[in-house]
């Protein structure tokens, strides 16, 4: 039974490291890699917790294991905090979010200064003392686990509405997998919340309980180490998003006033004639620094006529110049052996998923039933 979980443990280190010294996403990947690395410590902590009783070192290393829990949400959070943002920085103040590692750590400190013996008679199993403290920290992990989830889906959500004025392509850059991760790690904070709960009122009135049941641990030590292939495996292979640097900073507000101006006039106008003359919609990974940069004007003043003239975001803004170009191709008797996947491509489309997505959100069916639809009407 021990084999599965410590397997995952040490895969789980091996991972960690190899992570931390990738070189895309590196700043991010390094706090992904120390959570991966503590969990994987922990769980070697908690695997042989029994065993770690033959001399005050190993007893001392064994209650590690309450306080290295703290940091790994913390980690986790900072990853996904680099990895949605266009100028990845840890700052001097972000040790603050460290409080809670603080306090476990001078939660668990008053136990290592007493003696071997009355540390072994402070874990027996009928110590009421011990399993009230163990249920303590559990409930504070969890209730840490679950901040830092919510945190992290504030900023995914965040992401989402920014990326989306800042790419015409979203493939592979909206972290859908984030979105799930976050979800499972909000729901293991709250399973360790209402478990420790339970054991607490168990524990306070008097009833015998084990501080730490092994079996549970190891199914949930499976159940993590699963988590932890399927995330690094996502970590691994996720490409940098923001892969150049912008030249105004992002929460800038506009240089400008709402309303049509001399230079949104011809801002307006330059950029109708870059989409219908030089279609330069039809280039699939065209954002928003290549298309100011061509206008030759700053990517914010450009945000911002999108926005307030044409009132959409950039992603919605360029596709809906590959939709028409599209519908187009669809009924051109020059494209009809090409294939809906060919036709999508031909219209500056790189995700089918996406055309198709968008094709039938703004047209109420799919682009094979458009087609034979308006062929129809035609014959």
């Amino acid at each position: 039974m021990l084999t599965l979980p410590l397997l995952g443990a040490i895969q789980g280190f091996l991972v960690g490291i190899f992570l931390f010294f990738k070189r895309s996403n590196y700043q991010a990947n390094r706090f992904l890699a120390l959570s991966i690395i503590i969990s994987s410590i922990q769980f070697l902590l908690l695997i042989f917790w029994e065993d770690l009783s033959h001399n005050n070192f190993q007893l001392n290393l064994r209650f590690c294991a309450w306080f290295l829990a703290f940091p790994i949400p913390v980690l986790y959070f900072f990853y996904v905090k680099l990895i949605s943002s266009e100028s990845p920085k840890f700052h001097t103040k972000d040790l603050l979010h460290f409080l809670p590692t603080l306090m476990g750590i001078l939660a668990v400190s008053p136990i290592w200064t007493m003696s071997q013996e009355e540390k072994i008679r402070f874990m027996a199993e009928q110590s009421q003392t011990f399993v009230i403290q163990s249920k303590l920290l559990e409930m504070a992990h969890g209730l840490v686990i679950i901040v830092y989830a919510i945190l992290c889906l504030f900023i995914l959500k965040d992401f989402k509405n920014r990326i989306r004025n800042e790419f015409s392509n979203l493939d592979k850059k909206q972290l859908s997998w984030l979105w799930i991760l976050t979800a499972m790690v909000g729901l293991v904070g709250l399973a360790g919340v209402i478990g420790s709960s339970i054991g607490l009122v168990q524990a306070c009135q008097n009833q015998e309980i084990n501080s730490l049941d092994r079996s549970s641990h190891f199914v949930t030590l499976a159940i993590v180490t699963i988590v932890f292939y399927w995330s690094s495996f996502q970590a691994i292979t996720q490409p940098e998003i923001f892969t150049y640097t912008y030249p105004h900073p992002k929460k800038e507000k506009y240089s400008h006033s709402k309303g049509v101006d001399g230079w949104q006039t011809l801002l307006i106008s330059q950029l109708t004639t870059s989409m219908e003359s030089d279609r330069l919609f039809l280039r699939s990974d065209l954002n928003l620094t290549e298309l100011a940069e061509i206008l030759g004007v700053s990517r914010q003043e450009l945000s911002q006529v999108i926005n307030e003239h044409f009132e959409k975001n950039f992603f919605d803004f360029i596709n809906a110049y590959r939709l028409e170009e599209a519908k187009m191709l669809l009924l051109d008797p020059q494209y009809s052996k090409l294939t809906i996947r060919g036709i999508s491509q031909e219209a500056g489309f790189k995700s089918k998923s996406t055309f198709y997505s968008l094709f039938k959100q703004h047209t109420g069916m799919t682009p094979t039933n458009y087609q034979k639809e308006k062929k129809g009407e035609e014959g």
